[in-house]
C-alpha cells in the first residue's frame, strides 16, 4: 500500500471518529436541556455509529481498491474486539445476547459497506 493510501485511511479514521465525537456531543446535550430521554439517545447514537461504520468501511475500500470482504472483516473485527476488550475489563457489564446481536450487525454493516465500495471503483 502506497503512502499516499495510508494517510487517506488516516483521514478516513478521523473523519469517522470526529463525525461520531459531534453526534455524542449534540446527544449529551439534548439530554442535558432534557430535550429527548436516555432511551431515545442511545438508539439514535447506536443508529449513528452502524451509519458512521457504513460510510467509513465503504471509503476504506474505495481507497484500498482490493478484496472488500476483507477490508471489512479486518475493520469490523478490530471493532468487535475492542469492544470485547472493554466489557471483559469491567468497564460495561459482562457479555450477553444484546453483546453478540450487535456484534453481528457490527460485522454485517462493515463487510457490506466494503464491498460495494470496491465495487464502485473505476478501473
Amino acid at each position: 500500500m502506497t503512502n499516499k493510501k495510508i494517510k487517506a485511511l488516516g483521514v478516513a479514521s478521523a473523519i469517522m471518529f470526529g463525525i461520531c465525537a459531534v453526534v455524542s456531543l449534540i446527544m449529551s446535550l439534548f439530554l442535558y436541556f432534557e430535550i429527548i430521554g436516555i432511551t431515545m439517545v442511545s438508539k439514535v447514537l447506536y443508529a449513528v455509529f452502524v451509519a458512521a461504520l457504513l460510510l467509513f468501511s465503504f471509503v476504506c475500500a474505495r481507497i484500498v481498491e482490493v478484496r472488500g470482504l476483507f477490508v471489512g472483516l479486518a475493520i469490523g473485527t478490530g471493532l468487535v474486539v475492542l469492544s470485547l476488550l472493554y466489557r471483559l475489563i469491567g468497564i460495561e457489564s459482562g457479555l450477553n445476547m444484546t453483546f453478540v446481536i450487535r456484534s453481528g450487525i457490527v460485522m454485517l454493516v462493515t463487510i457490506s459497506g466494503a464491498v460495494v465500495g470496491v465495487n464502485t471503483v473505476k478501473r
